[in-house]
């Protein structure tokens, strides 16, 4: 971005609400290092800022992973418009854990 000139433009994609990398120094910490910049920028922005777009449409996932995300951290803004296939048994794995594991300790601090 130093090198950025009057009319270059500059496009910042990702999701600030997916677990960044864990910050491990107080002194980073003091100095709110551990907020990215994408995040630092949409909390700037209002919601209703032109450039600032959140993709609402997901294809991908199962309806109730989405559903679930969408409540838990999108304010209900998520939707599912593709068709995944239930699988026959849940299978509960490590990685939701983690998931599940950082959320208590961020949010319900």
């Amino acid at each position: 971005m130093e090198l950025a000139k009057e009319k270059t433009r500059i496009v910042l994609a990702g999701d600030h609400m997916q677990m960044s990398p864990e910050l491990l120094s107080n002194y980073a910490k003091e100095r709110k290092l551990d907020i990215s910049l994408l995040e630092r920028l949409y909390d700037h922005y209002p919601n209703d800022f032109p450039c600032k777009i959140l993709l609402c449409e997901k294809y991908r996932a199962h309806e109730a992973i989405i559903k679930f995300t969408s409540e838990l951290f999108y304010e209900q803004k998520l939707i599912t418009s593709g068709k995944q296939p239930s699988h026959k048994r849940l299978v509960c794995n490590d990685y939701f854990l983690q998931i599940w594991s950082w959320w208590q300790e961020k949010v319900l601090k």
